[in-house]
């Protein structure tokens, strides 16, 4: 690590990033940075799970027949913005998610309302799983990770996804429908680098 860190061009450190690591590395990272630099931890971390289609327990039935399955759009992101975490680039990023067409769910209802939703992390893990608190309580979670595993199933031997420690519902949905967590050493975390001022 400390050589692909440390190449020459390979990192500014002159600049802000944000680096999503294993929690066990922080200690390591945090003593090859500059001088006067920080590394904020903390602004996501969580467990990594994963499922084979051996192992995937699919529900695609709908609660009700006026949702129906579309993919996340653009005009999505102000409602998800608020579900997800505040940071000044969270629209930015959810955007950039978006335009790289990497595979999302979206259930509506027939008006167009997305009612749940969950997205392809750049790591081709399943995350951002949310539901909208008025339609909670009819499976619509587990209907997401579903189609969007069955999505992926046609291309991967395994399916991936990321939840955040204290998010108990997800990880719940997650393991009903056939995912198991993988050890710690599999964890995730985001941190933030600030350069040295």
């Amino acid at each position: 690590m400390t050589k692909v860190l440390f190449h020459p061009g390979i990192i500014d450190w002159t600049k802000e990033y944000m680096f999503d690591i294993p929690p066990h590395f922080q200690d390591v990272l945090s003593s090859l940075l500059p001088a006067g630099s920080q590394l904020k931890a903390g602004l996501l971390s969580g467990h990594t799970f994963v499922a084979s289609p051996k192992t995937m327990q699919f529900s695609l039935n709908m609660p009700t027949a006026d949702i129906s399955v579309s993919e996340v759009r653009q005009e999505d992101v102000s409602l998800i913005v608020p579900n997800w975490i505040e940071h000044p680039e969270t629209p930015v990023f959810l955007r950039r998610l978006i335009n790289a067409n990497l595979p999302t769910v979206c259930l509506r209802l027939q008006t167009g309302q997305p009612v749940a939703y969950c997205l392809t992390h750049l790591h081709n893990l399943i995350g951002m799983l949310h539901v909208m608190p008025n339609h909670r309580k009819q499976g619509l979670a587990k209907v997401c990770v579903s189609y969007m595993a069955q999505n992926k199933f046609k291309e991967e031997e395994f399916v991936g996804a990321r939840v955040r420690y204290y998010n108990g519902p997800s990880q719940k949905v997650f393991l009903s429908c056939g995912f198991v967590r993988l050890p710690e050493a599999n964890d995730y975390s985001v941190m933030e680098y600030y350069p040295p001022k």
